[in-house]
C-alpha cells in the first residue's frame, strides 16, 4: 500500500521536474548572471530524481518477486492441504462390506 502511494506521489511530481528543467533552461538561455548554479543545482535534481525512479524500480521488481513467492508457497499449502485430506480418505480403511458400498467408494473417488 505504501509503495502505490509512493507512485502516485511519484506521479504527481513529475510535471513539477518538468517545470524546474524548463524554468532552469530559461535562466541559463538569458545568460542570467547565477546561470552556472543553477546548472548545477538543476543537475543535483535531476540526479535525485533518476536515483529515485531507479529505487522505485528496484522496489517493485523485489516486491513482484516477493508477491510471486507468496503465491508459490500459498499453491504449496493448498496442494499440502488438498493431499492430506485425500491421504486420509484413502487411509480409511473403509473398504465397504457389500458390493453397492464398494462401487459407492469407486464413484465417489473417481469424481474427486
Amino acid at each position: 500500500m505504501r509503495q502505490q502511494g509512493l507512485t502516485t506521489e511519484l506521479t504527481a511530481n513529475s510535471g513539477r521536474i518538468a517545470e524546474i528543467n524548463t524554468l532552469a533552461d530559461q535562466l541559463i538561455n538569458t545568460d542570467h548572471r547565477h546561470s552556472a548554479a543553477v546548472k548545477k543545482r538543476r543537475k543535483e535534481i535531476n540526479d535525485m530524481w533518476e536515483n529515485l525512479q531507479r529505487l522505485k524500480k528496484a522496489k517493485e521488481e523485489e516486491l513482484k518477486e516477493k508477491h510471486g513467492v507468496e503465491l508459490f508457497f500459498d499453491s504449496c499449502e493448498e496442494m499440502k492441504a488438498w493431499i492430506q485430506e485425500k491421504d486420509a480418505v484413502l487411509s480409511d480403511g473403509d473398504l465397504g462390506r457389500d458390493l453397492e458400498t464398494v462401487r459407492a467408494l469407486q464413484r465417489r473417488h473417481q469424481v474427486h
